[in-house]
């Protein structure tokens, strides 16, 4: 099913981008290289707002442990005592709060030798606000369809079993499930420039929609068209993406 805003987007020779929705695809399917079924595409007149977020976690930590390893790997016998010393007063209990008070008594301080080390990348997030507007019934129509199918595939399904094609292994986990109510993941998104292969947009690949967020005063005030359908929407779309990135998978354009 295809979706277009406005309905001349593909001869306006505006930008624009194409959203893609597609069954999502498990481990077994990624490995086999199956799953993935495309069911919806809309073309939405390039955004009035497009954000993306790199965001990587790093943690405060004393490398005095790392240090003391580093030591006895190297046969540093002398640091490594010195290093070992300072390991266990860091281990030794203190409920009387001896090194606090010596600390205030002296105006010295130990030093915990902290660093900031890398924990891991965190999921990129990236939002497009679009304002739309009707110029007419049709596509008024239009986006009243792309929004409630957004929505649509944005939300799960539910089915009362699983079926993983083993007779025992589904009576074991429909039982776990409570005999029903198993959530279908929701569609995953893919989301690109047109045009734009060269430029610094990113690409998105595999990403659920975590976000849909509908203003329908997107004119600064509720008008409807003759037909009551909302004449000016701002709508908000967030995705984030399904799996990590990697410096590898930057520098190849994702």
């Amino acid at each position: 099913m295809l979706y277009n805003y406005p309905l001349d987007v593909l001869t306006s020779e505006a930008p624009y981008l194409v959203i893609k929705a597609k069954d999502y695809k498990t481990l077994t399917q990624r490995a086999s290289g199956s799953g993935g079924i495309q069911s919806h595409e809309y073309r939405l007149l390039l955004p009035t707002s497009i954000s993306s977020s790199d965001n990587l976690s790093f943690e405060q930590q004393s490398i005095l442990k790392g240090k003391v390893l580093s030591d006895l790997i190297a046969g540093n016998g002398q640091d490594f005592a010195a290093g070992l010393a300072n390991v266990a007063q860091e281990l030794v209990p203190d409920p009387f709060g001896v090194r606090e008070n010596l600390s205030a008594a002296t105006g010295k301080g130990f030093n915990p030798k902290e660093e900031l080390l890398f924990k891991a990348p965190d999921l990129r997030t990236h939002a497009f606000t679009f304002n739309m507007f009707a110029r007419n019934e049709q596509e008024a129509q239009e986006i009243a369809s792309i929004i409630k199918n957004l929505r649509e595939n944005a939300y799960p399904t539910v089915t009362a079993t699983i079926d993983t094609g083993s007779e025992s292994a589904n009576t074991v986990i429909n039982a776990l499930s409570g005999g029903g109510n198993v959530f279908t993941f929701p569609k995953q998104f893919s989301v690109e420039m047109h045009p734009g292969t060269d430029n610094a947009f990113p690409r998105i690949d595999a990403a659920f929609l975590t976000s849909i967020s509908t203003n329908y005063a997107g004119s600064g005030r509720v008008s409807l068209t003759p037909d009551d359908f909302f004449q000016g929407i701002e709508l908000t779309l967030t995705f984030q993406d399904i799996r990590i990135s990697t410096s590898e998978d930057i520098n190849n354009n994702v």
